[in-house]
């Protein structure tokens, strides 16, 4: 099996190594780390690295990463900084997720165990769909966005660019979320949101502004 990198060491990148492993696409050459230090291990994984030693990683004919690091921005910056070394992103699916028909799912993104993926979906790039959440058909989900831990997205919907929807969120069908948007966990988005800002509440309103 291919080699990969995962790129984080945290909690999220748990979750991402244990998604790997139940998937058995892919073997695990190691964890990189920007704050931790080399030689620490994450379920039985070692940090062999920094995002300095990547180039180095390259060149030792590792050529696949993943991106295992929960703030949206920062993996977007990481996931950007690994595609200018050359590395390849790679996709992950645990197998205990629902994917549709007609499903399109970006590069480094990651769809966690209990998902479930209705037909005609557009996944972005670097995305993260956790655990037990639902995307309605014909949804559009951009890059870098996070869908939650039981998050609700009706069918038509569209989720912008780095947006994070909060756990147990729901999203009604037809519902547009602009870009770099924060849905508070728990609540019922029920109209558009424009982006830039933040929204909680039953049914979710604007509080203020984000990012």
């Amino acid at each position: 099996m291919r080699k990969v990198l995962i790129y984080g060491s945290g909690g999220h990148a748990k979750v991402v190594i244990n998604a790997v492993e139940n998937e058995n696409k892919y073997t695990i050459a190691g964890l990189i780390d920007d704050e931790n230090p080399q030689g620490q291990s994450v379920l039985g994984y070692e940090i062999i690295g920094s995002g300095r030693t990547l180039p180095e990683l390259f060149n030792k004919s590792i050529r696949s990463c993943i991106v295992a690091i929960g703030d949206n921005a920062v993996r977007k910056l990481k996931t950007e900084y690994i595609l200018k070394i050359g590395f390849e992103l790679i996709t992950v699916t645990h197998p205990f997720s629902s994917i549709g028909k007609d499903v399109i799912i970006g590069k480094g993104a990651v769809v966690f165990g209990g998902v479930v993926i209705d037909p005609s979906v557009s996944i972005g790039r670097g995305v993260i769909v956790n655990d037990k959440a639902l995307v309605g058909h014909d949804s559009i989900i951009e890059d870098f966005a996070h869908i939650s831990a039981g998050a609700l997205v009706g069918g038509k919907c569209f989720v912008g660019e780095n947006s994070f929807i909060g756990m147990g969120a729901v999203i009604i069908s037809n519902v547009k979320v602009g870009k770099n948007v924060f849905v508070g966990s728990g609540s019922v988005v029920t109209k558009d949101i424009q982006s830039n800002t933040k929204a909680m509440g039953i049914p979710a309103r604007t509080i203020g502004s984000y990012m």
